[in-house]
């Protein structure tokens, strides 16, 4: 998998939404997402047909805190383990 690293962005940034749709992949569904990572994923999927991407906004629920606190310690790890990270 890819990792990316980016900043999140203001708060009131203009936000997109996107649809992510895959059978394996427990939180697909809409998701809504500030400018900079609509931009990024727009160039990725042109760039990067097939790729397996970890998004921390997309991949961790922001909505369950235990979840999310359990995965923000573990995010050293997760890029260690990852085959490249785009930043």
């Amino acid at each position: 998998y890819t990792c990316l690293s980016y900043v999140w962005g203001k708060s009131y940034d203009e936000h997109f939404e996107i649809l992510i749709e895959e059978p394996d992949y427990h939180r697909s569904g809409t998701f809504s997402v500030r400018r900079n990572l609509n931009d990024f994923l727009e160039v990725a999927r042109i760039k990067h047909h097939s790729i397996s991407l970890w998004i921390d906004a997309i991949c961790i629920d922001q909505d369950n805190n235990q979840e999310r606190n359990h995965q923000v310690e573990q995010m050293g790890e997760i890029y260690r383990n990852a085959t490249r990270v785009f930043a």
